[in-house]
Parts: structure tokens; C-alpha cells; sequence
């Protein structure tokens, strides 16, 4: 109720002057108070409205089940410093670190690092993301300068509000993550080559540093896995509570973790075999729908039933004693990716190592694991190129030596790159 409507309700009660004044200041006090602090997930229920040019769907955000306790988490009343988000992609890693944004800006401003593995992804979210939700999004327009070709309040690598900013740097430019103090420290993609310490550092240490004068600092990890032995998603993971999205079975509510190993179809046309109440049954599925054996009683669930689960979904933590909050979701729980679409993918990787790496990173959330035998000498001896000894070809940027040290003989060999 508006402070005057309130005045009205309280001061003309036929009460005594003083009483009335009284009750009316009460009143107008009370309808000046800030409404009370809502978390990131509420306020990005209540105001983020999605562009065209940054999502499939448009109008107002819908959190999707497992998008909540994340953001509750990044919330900067949160207690804790740092969260670490292991995402299949299109499930909700770059979502919910654009709602952060939006929510400093709106709310809880201070100074924001946004890093990006390098130059392109960072100014392809500056202009294609961030723009448009500022523009969309009513409790965000006007905070930012308008951008203009002399204001340097808003250009594409940086932004200024009202009590901060914020920065989009890149992990390849160590100057452009030791500039300033920052309070909210936002990674993305920290799995990836461009991220790995170079001889001017280690780009998340120069970037972590930057938080060190703030005592309420938020420092976000996200990525999609990477190579097993050297992901840093999966080391931050490791370390984080390990909290895993689970769903309960339709069937016998068995609470499980929704997997790869779980997917069932017909391979070669050979018919599934599950179980139903105790009685054994095998019936043929299709590829392009496939469904999912619960782990508890063995029976098969459909997809119709994904929407439901998820909704009844909740997070547990796998190593209740880590350092901070760590969430892992990977493709198959998700709204608008069907369980067919995933399955025809791994077809289609098969024999093809490089695309069955991005659908075990991307789509499944997991790390990869190199398999097989190291190529044959023979391929890699007709790949040998003659060079004019005491001269760099032209077009080289590198040259490389190695000594392969033998009990009776060292082998000297040169390449150039």
C-alpha cells in the first residue's frame, strides 16, 4: 500500500491528534521500507525476462529445479565464498551466472570480474548476452549507462552502475585480471586449454587474487569437464561438497542420479530385458526413444516422466565435508534436450574420438579418458619433412629439439612448428 494510502488508513481514525500523528508516521515509515532481500533464485524468478538473441524461449525466466539451490548458494547473503558448477552445456551454467550479474547490478552492486577463456567469448557475451538482458530485463534498464562511442562507462569489455562495475576479461590476458579490486570473481569455462598457468601466472590465482580486500567476496567456478588428470572443474569439484542432482524411480522411488549407464535401447534390434514388480520382460526400443533403468528395482522409465522427477528432484551432497558447495548436472535431466537426441549423438560419435570427447565433456558432464594404443611409428615417420640444415623455414613460429637418451646413445631429433 502506498505511504499516503497508509496515512489515510492510520491517521483518520477519530482518535486523539497526537495518537493519529503518530500512527500515521508509523505507517509511512513502514511504506518506505525496502522490501525485504530476496535471494538470486527469487529475484531472478521475479525480474529476469530472456532475450531473443540469448535463449530458445522468451518472456519471463522459469528456474528449472536443479537451477535453484545453485543460485541460492551464489546468492552474495550466502554464507559461502566460493561455488562450483559442473554443467553439461544448455543445462545451466552461463544462465545462472548472467542472473548473477543482473542481480549485483539490481540489488547487491560491487565491482564483477567476468572471465572468459578468450578475447571473442568474452565480447560474444558482453554484446549477444549481457546487452539484451539489460536492455529486457525492467528492473536492469537504465542501471547502465547507455553505450555511446565517448562514454567509457559502457563499452564492451567494461560497464559501469551505480556502487560498480564490471569487467570481462579473458584467462589469456593476465594484465586484464590484475587491474583492479573486485568483490563478485565469476569464471567461466575454467576446464579449458586457456586457462592452464602460462610464464606470467596462473590466470584464476591472478583472478582470485583480486578478491583478496573483500571480506564478502563470491567466487563462481563453471565449466564443462575437460581431459581426466588435468580438468580444473573436476579439481574444484573434488574438493566442494560434490552435491549430484537426484530424481526419484516413478516406480519404486529409488533416488538415483540419472547416468549415461542407465540409458536403454535396442542395439542391433536385440529387445531390452527389465524387470516389472518382480516379473522379467523385454520389449524393443526404439533409438530415438530410449528409456532409463532404475538402478533400484530395474524397471524402465519413459521420458514423459522426466518433468515430474524433476520436480521432485532434489541435490546430495556426496562429500558432505568439503570446503564449499559444488554442483554437477549433466544433459539428461534436462527440460529441452530429449534422452533420443543424446542417444542418436553417441551413435553417431562412435569411431570418431573426437566428437565422443565433446559428447562425454558436454553432454554428459563427465571427464574424458584417453583409450587405445598410441599411433604406429611408421604414420607418424611418413609425416617427416626435409629442412635445409642452418635455416628456419619461412612461416615457422617455433622450433622444437628433443634428446631421446639410450644405455649406449643419445638420438638427437628436431621439428619445427
Amino acid at each position: 500500500m502506498p505511504p499516503r494510502a497508509r496515512f489515510a488508513q492510520y491517521g483518520n481514525q477519530g482518535e486523539s491528534g497526537v495518537v493519529g500523528i503518530e500512527r500515521a508516521i508509523l505507517a509511512l515509515a513502514d511504506g518506505l521500507k525496502p522490501p525485504p532481500m530476496l535471494d538470486l533464485a527469487e529475484w531472478s524468478a521475479e525480474n529476469i525476462v530472456l532475450s531473443p538473441e540469448d535463449s530458445a524461449s522468451r518472456g519471463r525466466y522459469e528456474p528449472w529445479p536443479f537451477q535453484i539451490e545453485p543460485m541460492q548458494c551464489m546468492s552474495p547473503r550466502h554464507p559461502c565464498e566460493r561455488v562450483a558448477l559442473v554443467c553439461a552445456s544448455q543445462t545451466m551454467k552461463t544462465r545462472l551466472m548472467l542472473n548473477f550479474l543482473g542481480y549485483v547490478i539490481a540489488v547487491d552492486p560491487g565491482p564483477v570480474l567476468f572471465v572468459e577463456p578468450r578475447q571473442q567469448d568474452a565480447e560474444a557475451l558482453s554484446k549477444d548476452r549481457v546487452t539484451p538482458m539489460l536492455r529486457d530485463t525492467p528492473a536492469l534498464r537504465g542501471k547502465v549507462a547507455e553505450a555511446k562511442s565517448r562514454d567509457a562507462g559502457n563499452t564492451i569489455d567494461h560497464k559501469k552502475f551505480l556502487g560498480g562495475h564490471v569487467s570481462f576479461a579473458t584467462a589469456t590476458s593476465p594484465s586484464s585480471l590484475a587491474m583492479r579490486p573486485i568483490r563478485y570473481l565469476l569464471l567461466d569455462e575454467i576446464a579449458r586449454d586457456e586457462y592452464r598457468s602460462s610464464s606470467e601466472g596462473d590466470p584464476v590465482s591472478l583472478a582470485e587474487a583480486r578478491t583478496a580486500t573483500f571480506p564478502n567476496r563470491k567466487i563462481v567456478y563453471a565449466s564443462s569437464p575437460s581431459d581426466e588428470g588435468r580438468c580444473r572443474i573436476s579439481e574444484m569439484f573434488a574438493v566442494s561438497d560434490q552435491r549430484q542432482w537426484e530424481v526419484p524411480c516413478p516406480h519404486c522411488g529409488h533416488w538415483q542420479s540419472l547416468e549415461w549407464s542407465g540409458i536403454r535401447w535396442s542395439h542391433d534390434g536385440e529387445p531390452v530385458e527389465y524387470e516389472d514388480r518382480g516379473e522379467k520382460k523385454s520389449r524393443t526400443i526404439p533409438v530415438e526413444e530410449p528409456e532409463y533403468m532404475c538402478a533400484g528395482c530395474g524397471n524402465l522409465i519413459a521420458e514423459r516422466n522426466k518433468a515430474a522427477m524433476n520436480q521432485a528432484g532434489r541435490y546430495v551432497a556426496q562429500n558432505p565435508e568439503g570446503k564449499f558447495p559444488g554442483f554437477r548436472v549433466n544433459q539428461l535431466v534436462s527440460p529441452v534436450v530429449r534422452w533420443g537426441e543424446i542417444a542418436q549423438l553417441w551413435v553417431q560419435a562412435q569411431n570418431h574420438p573426437q566428437q565422443l570427447k565433446a559428447f562425454v565433456n558436454t553432454r554428459l558432464a563427465e571427464t574424458w579418458q584417453e583409450r587405445g594404443e598410441a599411433p604406429k611409428w611408421e604414420v607418424i615417420f611418413s609425416r617427416r619433412e626435409n629442412y635445409r640444415l642452418g635455416a628456419v623455414p619461412e612461416g615457422v613460429r617455433f622450433l622444437v629439439a628433443g634428446i631421446d637418451i639410450q644405455k649406449d646413445s643419445i638420438w638427437r631429433s628436431e621439428s619445427v612448428v
